[in-house]
């Protein structure tokens, strides 16, 4: 992800009808991802953005199925 002032965004390519699921974790020792956002693909570059975290550190990852 990249930083644009107080937001990280993520750009990324989709492939028409795979699902993106996006998830998070505030602490990676944590056993479960948490989903926060899924899209459908169109073919397009499309992006996903967080207001950045004031309370510590947060990690994502972008799930294809």
């Amino acid at each position: 992800m990249k930083s644009k002032g107080g937001v990280w965004v993520k750009n990324y390519q989709t492939v028409v009808g795979s699902t993106y699921v996006i998830q998070l974790k505030t602490n990676l020792s944590d056993a479960a991802w948490t989903s926060i956002a899924t899209n459908v693909g169109t073919g397009s570059l499309t992006n996903y953005s967080a207001a950045k975290s004031s309370t510590g550190s947060r990690f994502f990852r972008l799930l294809v199925q």
